[in-house]
């Protein structure tokens, strides 16, 4: 592709996409921002096939893992506030935890994914049907007598980090987490139609997700028994709202 951001890369652009995302399909919203500037904003596709509900630039996308910024951010602001120190450790907020770890992990490590604690993925009971939520993570790990390297020595990518942060930001501010990043972040930043996932929350210009079955159908395939914990994955937002952020 023609990437001097003229006419002939935007067709280009077009023209690649749309090969690749029908209008019956499910899609793809792309936004590319240069020195501030839009330089291109479509939506291909379907939000919600069933539906044939199209995609825009306010179509609202699970952002999963991408959402960890924004509780990086809390964390951050509750420090500024002087709630929280980077050097705090687990057991500031949880004097239960396994007191070998809980000594030695602190916030830096679980923001920077070198606290080595253990994932709590792997802890999950095999006949576990309902998602797991923070508070589930934060029993399923509370117990745990080992890590997979001295917290700050290594780096080892963790949702288990910042589902304890987001437990934390609750006991700091004494709020619920979608409260306190609705008040503190979107709304400030304009974000008005931004949303944190849970099982009953009302998520406007959804897209729901979809994967090939077994014979390349493809299927409505949105939620797993991992995809309702709010610190490591939670955030929905559309082109529009995630370019103010």
């Amino acid at each position: 592709i023609n990437t001097s951001f003229g006419q002939t890369f935007q067709q280009e652009l077009d023209s690649l996409l749309e090969s690749k995302f029908s209008s019956v399909s499910a899609g793809i919203a792309v936004l590319i921002v240069k020195n501030s500037q839009e330089i291109y904003k479509k939506g291909f596709g379907l939000a919600n096939i069933e539906q044939k509900e199209i995609i825009t630039a306010n179509t609202n996308f699970r952002m999963a893992s991408v959402s960890k910024q924004f509780t990086a951010m809390c964390i951050l602001l509750l420090e500024k506030q002087g709630k929280l120190s980077f050097e705090d450790t687990l057991l500031k907020f949880f004097p239960d935890f396994e007191a070998t770890v809980g000594s030695k992990i602190k916030i830096k490590h679980l923001l920077t994914h070198s606290s080595g604690i253990i994932d709590y993925e792997d802890l999950i009971p095999e006949n576990q049907q309902s998602q797991i939520l923070d508070d589930d993570v934060l029993r399923l790990v509370r117990n745990q007598n080992k890590t997979y390297f001295e917290a700050g020595t290594q780096f080892r990518y963790s949702n288990t980090g910042f589902c304890l942060l987001e437990q934390i930001i609750e006991k700091v501010s004494g709020e619920a987490y979608s409260n306190f990043i609705k008040k503190n972040i979107f709304q400030p930043v304009g974000m008005l139609n931004t949303h944190v996932y849970s099982k009953y929350a009302k998520i406007s210009n959804r897209a729901m997700g979809y994967s090939h079955n077994e014979k390349g159908q493809i299927i409505l395939n949105d939620q797993s028994i991992t995809s309702a914990t709010k610190g490591d994955g939670c955030v929905y937002t559309s082109l529009n709202d995630y370019k103010k952020w």
